[in-house]
């Protein structure tokens, strides 16, 4: 459910890209089991590896729309932040981390509390770019006013002191 909703709100170029990636991590987790039926021996210690390497592909997964977060500070660009899949994400990393804690196990401890941290961390930066001041067409003027007010002003007091400078000289 959670690849299917970031397919869904990704850009075309991204969601190739997530498709691409998917397929690489379900194949590489599919020969994963497959290697380790065959050479690790005991059931136990086969979970183990395996459940491990499953855990390391749900952090990459989980963190995957994080990498949109730099472009959009830079472009302050708030379509570009997949809202409801951070929200999905921040809830399933809560819900692992309280599991977690509740039953004592500490084997994805790290990775649902890693990704519960980096959801409020998007959420947040999405809250402070939408309640963030942008920028209208007015600024753009006001700025051109005061560097044209600056420029105005060094002439000014180049002129004075290329007049006060001939006076000192006659």
């Amino acid at each position: 459910m959670y690849v299917i909703t970031y397919v869904y709100y990704a850009p075309y170029n991204y969601r190739v890209r997530a498709i691409i990636s998917f397929s690489i991590v379900v194949g590489f987790l599919g020969a994963t089991i497959l290697v380790t039926f065959v050479t690790i021996l005991g059931y136990y210690r086969r979970i183990t590896v395996v459940g491990r390497i499953g855990n390391f592909f749900w952090l990459v997964a989980s963190v995957g729309p994080l990498g949109h977060l730099r472009e959009i500070i830079q472009t302050r660009n708030l379509n570009l932040v997949p809202l409801t899949l951070t929200c999905l994400m921040t809830l399933h990393g809560f819900v692992w981390t309280m599991d977690i804690v509740l039953s004592r196990d500490g084997t994805f401890f790290i990775p649902s509390l890693l990704v519960c941290v980096l959801g409020v961390l998007e959420i947040g930066v999405y809250s402070a770019l939408r309640l963030a001041p942008v920028p209208g067409p007015h600024h753009d003027i006001d700025q051109a006013r005061t560097q044209a007010q600056a420029r105005a002003r060094v002439r000014t007091r180049t002129r004075a002191q290329a007049r006060t400078q001939a006076r000192d000289q006659a």
